[in-house]
């Protein structure tokens, strides 16, 4: 019988990042690049802007040739037409002239100033009056003022979002290279699990975990190939682990972790993987100690206890740690008050469940197999090993699961 040899996550982490820490690349168009992560640095070709643009609607001018202008004393200046948006700026810009230029247009190399439209009147078909006196370069942005050739757009590890992929559009990448997408194959196992098209008998249960990590990997960005719900036979196990090594990035083998007679998990991983195997079989957390981190054929296998809660939040951990080779992964946080005292486990890390309303965090309290404490909980919340709880009014950081 095996026995567990506990590490902390602070040890799994870098166990993790040793034995992990290669991932695959391809280049990418614009259009397909939401949430994926950037594999290396990107950088400008071009200047942003590549002319030089004017920030408001109105007239360009020599801006000595406004001293002295208000609503009283207008100074006139000859009307030379105007610059259309997309157009060059082509016209010579004398003094005493003046060109209409929209926002984003083109402002002449001779003006060195735009006065508002507001601030103009026309006096005739060919003179603008000025009504306000213009300081030069007033409401003009100068080549390269946003983006210089060569400035670092965005950083490996970057999850690409909608704005980010407009400043590559804007900065004339058209394609980058990325990490491929995370794959997963999601086992859940035991002989009292059914799937929801089955009829419910007695010492049955509908199997949650498939459903329950699927949705939480698709919140980490994780593809899901495929899920399965097996009875705890171990020949039919081991060659669908195999299955999951062959078309995925990570195998999650939910139950199975333990040390009974029918946890076959940890030897399965063993007997596939020749060089590595099973790397750590138990967590000095609560709940979740028994679970197994392992490595065949250089991908990660996860053996995650059945209880659901332990599974979530094991799998939230663990996984993130995983994919934090690629990008700095941040949680979604947030801070509040404790409505209640909270009890931790001696000497490990303790995660408690919690719902949230405004500003208060509540314990959401019971079981780790108790379907309820997920259906109530907003997220959950982290106890130092060397902590014996938390105390009501206490200030936590709440670690949110969407």
């Amino acid at each position: 019988m095996r026995l567990y040899n506990v590490h902390t996550l602070e040890e799994t982490e870098a166990l993790i990042k040793s034995h992990f820490n290669s991932f695959e690349t391809e280049v990418v168009i614009l259009d397909e690049l939401l949430n994926r992560v950037l594999a290396e640095d990107v950088y400008a070709s071009i200047q942003v802007p590549s002319f030089r643009r004017s920030t408001v609607d109105g007239y360009a001018v020599h801006a000595s040739d406004t001293n002295g202008a208000s609503d009283t004393m207008p100074m006139l200046l000859s009307d030379m037409g105007s610059i259309e948006m997309g157009q060059a700026a082509e016209q010579n810009l004398k003094g005493n002239d003046t060109l209409y230029v929209p926002t984003g247009g083109m402002v002449p190399e001779e003006a060195d100033a735009m006065v508002m439209i507001e601030y103009t009147e026309r006096f005739s078909e060919d003179t603008i009056g000025i009504m306000k006196q213009a300081l030069p370069l007033q409401h003009i942005v100068g080549v390269g003022s946003d983006i210089k050739i060569g400035d670092k757009i965005l950083s490996k590890g970057q999850r690409l979002k909608a704005r980010h992929i407009g400043a590559l559009a804007a900065s004339g990448i058209f394609e980058v290279c990325v990490y491929k997408k995370i794959t997963a194959t999601i086992i859940s196992t035991g002989d009292e699990l059914i799937t929801t098209d089955q009829t419910l008998n007695v010492g049955e249960v509908f199997d949650i975990n498939t459903h329950t990590l699927k949705h939480q990997a698709d919140v980490l960005d994780i593809e899901v190939i495929k899920t399965h719900v097996l009875k705890d036979k171990r020949d039919l196990i081991k060659e669908t682990i195999e299955e999951g090594i062959k078309t995925s990035n990570i195998t999650l083998v939910s139950g199975g972790s333990s040390v009974g007679d029918k946890d076959y998990t940890a030897d399965l991983i063993d007997e596939l993987g020749e060089e590595a195997g099973v790397l750590i079989h138990g967590l000095a957390i609560k709940p979740g100690k028994p679970t197994i981190v392992g490595k065949v054929d250089d991908k990660l296998v996860l053996g995650l206890p059945g209880h659901p809660v332990s599974a979530l939040i094991v799998f939230d951990q663990l996984i993130r740690m995983y994919l934090s080779h690629m990008h700095s992964y941040h949680y979604h946080t947030v801070t509040g008050c404790l409505t209640q005292n909270v009890h931790a486990a001696a000497g490990k890390e303790t995660f408690v469940m919690v719902s949230i309303q405004d500003d208060e965090i509540t314990p959401v309290l019971g079981k780790s197999g108790m379907i309820t404490m997920m259906s109530r909980a907003d997220g959950y919340i982290r106890i130092e090993a060397n902590q014996e709880g938390l105390d009501k009014g206490e200030s936590v950081t709440v670690y949110l699961l969407d």
